[in-house]
């Protein structure tokens, strides 16, 4: 060890692994390969040349150490002074924090460098420090991945049966298998209802509405969602039930895997698959909603794309945190080739939403009766769409959850309702052909899994949905204000005599996905953030 300290090595790959441990349920390993293999390059390499040059593999090994925390530590410090002022002088800006770091570093090395105490002393301590630092994501990462290979090897939803107060199985009566009609569940995130993006952002989307009407679908014009976030949301909407009250204890649909599990084997599925129906679903993105064990299953062929494709999103979000940060400042400005590399996960984003808008219409395709669960990330930022569909470069990390573009009410506005556009168009003719193509009518329910920002509408504006339903006599049964959770039971009884009774339609507002923080919502508060507000469109 004294004559090969490690503990720069350690030090270096600390934010890596805290970063993926913060987001297991959303990172696969490979995301993090070439973070890793970067980072442990470029500090080996400065390592190297330090210690050539000084001669001093201790004295090398300290100065790389604290290049590398101010390294990793630069995207996060500086929002915190953005924007900061002293005596009227804004001294938020990277000029600054860009110098004064530079000034530290250079009485920090002039220090070590002139030197003459044994530095080899110091070496215990950075190596129980660095592994302190370590212990903790490498538990996360560890116990994770074991639970995930535990769950490969066991019936998990054997198990999660015993925290259910209900068997998550509806019996159906069927008709023969030549007369069932394909079922499509189709999500687009975030979209919310149509008195909310006239009124709170100036748009007009009852053209669409009524071309829609036209093709045979009865619009929901009062519906809410039943939760203001996606898993949840998801949860109640596809167990035909609030997950806290088919829960044997609250804090069992707090559990990410069992809301997972929930979630992709649920009651709907379950009951549909028992009668003969194939799942059909597609690589959303997005964990929750990903059912990879469907009986069709449409995902892009992932080749060697982890390793050469453009930076994914990991690598986005890590870069954001370091002094690379820098680079989304100037990236409007380099090479097209460069930008692309950098633009790699909203590219990859916008493509995963485009294979499934062209994957669906070839559902009806398949001769068996399907149960088709598609899950779009839009008009949900960030904005890749334009009004026709070309694409947005982004000059911004990639991220679902807190967008640069919701930092500011107006880009959010405009980004959204330039997706809602080209969603609209994109949909109305996808469900022509799916209809064109049906020999035996199908069911599609056409709704969103929340509304749009709270930031640029309010909780009672985001709990506002599109909801669209198109099946035999819906226009008798669909209420203005049915909820995701009365969905499904309405279909069944319609469709399979199922007899199930409607439930209560409410709203749940919370910021986790967690059920101890559930919090109502009554739809009377005001639903607009007034300084938005700006002039209608046209759809």
């Amino acid at each position: 060890m004294k004559k090969f300290p490690v503990y720069p090595i350690l030090l270096a790959v600390f934010p890596i692994l805290s970063l993926w441990a913060a987001n297991l349920q959303y990172i696969r390993p490979e995301s993090t390969f070439r973070s890793f293999l970067t980072i442990l390059f470029g500090t080996s390499i400065f390592w190297g040349v330090l210690t050539a040059i000084l001669r001093n593999i201790h004295k090398a090994a300290i100065i790389t150490s604290i290049t590398g925390i101010l390294f990793s530590s630069y995207g996060r410090l500086y929002p915190l002074i953005e924007n900061f002022s002293v005596l009227g002088l804004n001294i938020g800006r990277h000029r600054f924090l860009l110098g004064f770091m530079g000034v530290v570093l250079i009485a920090i090395f002039w220090c070590i460098i002139k030197t003459r105490k044994d530095l080899s002393r110091i070496l215990p301590v950075m190596l129980l420090v660095s592994l302190g630092l370590l212990a903790l994501p490498s538990i996360q990462i560890a116990s994770h991945l074991m639970k995930e290979t535990n769950l490969k090897s066991v019936n998990l939803s054997a198990q999660v049966s015993t925290q259910r107060r209900d068997k998550a199985l509806i019996p159906l009566n069927a008709f023969p298998q030549d007369q069932l009609p394909d079922i499509y569940y189709i999500i687009l995130d975030s979209y919310g209802r149509a008195d909310v993006l006239n009124d709170c952002f100036g748009y007009n989307i009852q053209p669409f509405l009524e071309s829609m009407e036209e093709l045979g679908f009865v619009a929901a014009a009062e519906s809410q969602t039943n939760f203001t976030i996606t898993d949840l949301s998801l949860a109640a909407a596809l167990n035909m039930d609030y997950p806290q009250s088919f829960a044997i204890e609250p804090k069992q649909a707090s559990d990410p895997a069992v809301l997972h599990e929930w979630t992709v084997h649920n009651t709907v599925r379950n009951s549909l698959e028992r009668i003969g129906y194939q799942s059909v679903a597609f690589d959303s993105g997005y964990g929750i909603s990903q059912w990879n064990d469907a009986d069709v299953y449409y995902v892009r062929s992932s080749s060697m794309r982890w390793l050469l494709g453009g930076i994914n999103p990991f690598e986005d979000m890590y870069l954001n945190t370091t002094i690379g940060t820098l680079i989304f400042q100037f990236e409007s400005k380099m090479a097209t080739s460069v930008r692309v590399f950098l633009d790699g996960a909203h590219l990859e984003h916008r493509q995963r939403m485009l294979d499934i808008m062209d994957n669906l219409v070839k559902v009806p395709d398949n001769p068996a009766p399907t149960f088709a669960f598609a899950h779009i990330l839009a008009p949900h930022n960030p904005f890749v769409f334009g009004p026709d569909g070309e694409y947005i470069s982004r000059n911004t990390p990639f991220t679902l959850n807190n967008d640069p573009d919701t930092r500011n009410g107006f880009a959010y506005i405009n980004g959204y309702t330039d997706q809602v556009a080209y969603l609209n168009k994109r949909f109305y003719e996808i469900i022509s052909e799916i209809l064109r193509k049906s020999e035996i009518p199908p069911v599609i329910i056409l709704q969103g899994d929340h509304g749009p920002s709270k930031w640029v509408t309010s909780v009672s504006g985001r709990s506002d949905i599109l909801n669209l339903y198109y099946f035999p006599g819906a226009e008798d049964v669909i209420y203005p204000t049915i909820s995701p959770v009365n969905s499904f039971r309405l279909i069944f009884n319609s469709l399979f005599d199922a007899n199930l009774p409607l439930i209560a339609d409410q709203t749940f507002f919370t910021t986790h996905s967690t059920i101890e923080q559930l919090l109502p919502v009554s739809g009377e508060e005001e639903k607009c953030n007034p300084a938005f507000l700006k002039p209608r469109k046209q759809n």
